[in-house]
């Protein structure tokens, strides 16, 4: 309260989600519903009224409202208020949006791949290929699908390595063909590589860190959902804004 009765009483019920402004000491206050974006907007307006007409800078407001892009959390419920669907529902949505594109452009690396194999394959027909080599890099490439399967980003296959592979049974003819197919193999999940490693961050450090009693789950048909401890699937309108 200043020599000119001015006074500043800002107070927010989130509850009710109603704002109530006072400004002038003989004005009686008034109590209005504001969604988040306004709420944001009455404030920015405030700071640089403070900062143009009063020359006044206010430490909470510079603290509270930067210079930065701004999501306001209501404390009863993740809301995005554009297309009135929860936050999170909207990320899972996202994530269910990378992963088919991933999908669709690993498949038209299938798609070239495939039809110029025969070619590609006379082409490496002379090439020396060890048989160790091939076995390693199949191994490999087998711990990289299944670790993918794992997230949900691919769909599950059954294993491609025979399970009585021998080097000795391996022949040139055999192994220009395998070395060709793993480097293939490779390129088609080369799409899926950038998201599986922010998938994987994701991951452990909601399940690790952040959740309790409840895991969550990476499918290519939801996205994500959470799955309680007795294995229930839990709706994601149902999670608090916790």
């Amino acid at each position: 309260l200043n020599k000119n009765k001015e006074l500043d009483v800002d107070y927010f019920d989130e509850i009710y989600n109603k704002l109530l402004i006072c400004d002038n000491i003989d004005s009686d206050p008034i109590l209005k519903s504001y969604n988040h974006e306004e709420i944001l907007n009455y404030y920015k307006i405030k700071k640089i009224k403070l900062h143009k007409e009063k020359h006044h800078k206010s430490d909470f407001l510079d603290k509270s409202i930067p210079n930065a892009e701004l999501t306001f959390i209501k404390a009863q419920r993740i809301e995005n208020i554009k297309n009135e669907k929860s936050a999170i529902e909207s990320q899972a949505n996202f994530l269910l949006e990378l992963i088919k594109r991933a999908a669709e452009e690993s498949a038209q690396i299938s798609q070239r791949l495939d039809s110029t194999f025969p070619a590609r394959l006379f082409d490496s027909i002379n090439e020396n290929i060890s048989s160790t080599s091939i076995n390693d890099r199949l191994i490999g490439i087998q711990r990289k699908r299944e670790l993918f399967m794992k997230f949900g980003i691919i769909k599950s296959e059954d294993t491609f390595i025979p399970r009585k592979f021998s080097n000795a049974t391996l022949g040139k003819e055999y192994s220009t063909v395998l070395n060709l197919y793993i480097s293939d193999a490779l390129e088609k999940l080369s799409p899926y590589e950038e998201l599986f490693e922010k998938i994987n961050l994701f991951v452990n450090l909601l399940n690790e860190k952040m959740l309790a009693f409840k895991e969550i789950k990476i499918s290519n048909e939801h996205g994500f959902y959470f799955q309680s401890d007795n294995g229930e699937r839990i709706s994601l309108s149902n999670l608090s804004s916790g």
